[in-house]
């Protein structure tokens, strides 16, 4: 039987399936906890492309990735998207603003 994991979301909770033995982590944890791991990738690999020399960046990347959530709040990156909860897919077109927003994200282009 599976088990689960109780992340509390914006609008409520929301259980995430754990693999039999991961064990519950003692409470609930914040959904945000986990998909924040989204941000930081998005992040890292734009600063990546932004310390390329201007003329060797590309214009335009796509990253793509899974995460699975943890007990306790936790996020991984997994290898196998079957046993991933999100998978994502970013794409960037143009070059990528060096200086983040006040929120911590890149600069939203109107």
């Amino acid at each position: 039987m599976p088990e689960y994991a109780t992340f509390q979301g914006p609008a409520g909770s929301v259980l995430l399936e754990i693999a039999e033995g991961e064990g519950a982590g003692g409470g609930s944890a914040d959904l945000r906890d986990v998909t924040r791991v989204i941000q930081d990738v998005a992040i890292a690999a734009s600063s990546e492309i932004e310390r390329l020399a201007r003329d060797k960046r590309p214009t335009e990347f796509e990253l793509a990735f899974a995460v699975r959530g943890l007990p306790g709040g936790q996020a991984a990156l997994v290898l196998d998207p079957d046993q991933a909860h999100f998978r994502v897919s970013m794409r960037w077109n143009g070059l990528v603003p060096q200086v983040p927003g006040p929120d911590g994200l890149p600069p939203r282009v109107p």
